[in-house]
């Protein structure tokens, strides 16, 4: 239980401080000691809720968001950036290299 106290006081001042924190994202939000008991009851109210609605719906729920999310993410790369030059770099790749991937797959169904 002490570890979880312990990562969790350095997650908010993480939050709260650093380069990716919230006082970098938004410069009004004060760097405190308040703000980081904020942060600490919201991650506690997220978690607790997690764990009573139990492994059949709080899992679910956050599986299907990290999916949803990662699709997203992959999504916004596809469309966003150069997409010949993605598809040319992962087919040239395989095709380049097809008689080795060939001869690796014969000899792990053998």
């Amino acid at each position: 239980m002490q570890s979880y106290k312990l990562s969790t006081v350095i997650a908010t001042k993480q939050h709260n401080t650093t380069f990716p924190g919230l006082n970098f994202l938004n410069p009004d939000i004060a760097v405190s000691t308040a703000n980081q008991v904020i942060i600490i009851w919201a991650i506690t109210a997220l978690a607790t809720a997690s764990v009573i609605t139990g492994i059949g719906m709080g899992i679910r729920r956050l599986s299907e968001i990290c999916f949803s999310l990662g699709m997203v993410i992959m999504m916004m790369v596809l469309f966003l950036d150069d997409t010949w030059y993605e598809s040319y770099t992962f087919y040239g790749v395989f095709i380049r290299n097809y008689d080795r991937f060939r001869s690796i797959f014969q000899v792990l169904v053998s």
